[in-house]
């Protein structure tokens, strides 16, 4: 029976947080965003001058693109990287 009531008010306690979390005002926005240096590895296959498969990796450079989204909320402020995309510099591959 004690269990019962201290589940029942711990769900009492959950509901109260989220009534809170759905009726306080809050604002999401982009804040910023950034770049940063990456490298990328490729492999190159094709025929060596004897017909057999040959195999060659290399690498090029590039970025990894990021915005930053800010949430302010009446208990405070959080703001979190999100990973939009990456781009290698080169724009064609090695031959």
């Amino acid at each position: 029976m004690l269990n019962l009531i201290a589940e029942g008010n711990a769900l009492l306690t959950r509901l109260e947080d989220l009534h809170r979390e759905l009726h306080s005002p809050y604002y999401i926005f982009v804040s910023g965003h950034s770049r940063k240096p990456t490298t990328f590895s490729h492999t190159k296959i094709g025929l060596d001058s004897e017909g057999d498969i040959e195999i060659t990796p290399y690498t090029t450079n590039g970025f990894k693109f990021y915005y930053d989204l800010t949430t302010v909320t009446p208990t405070g402020q959080q703001t979190e990287k999100v990973f939009v995309g990456e781009k290698d510099q080169n724009s064609s591959w090695s031959v």
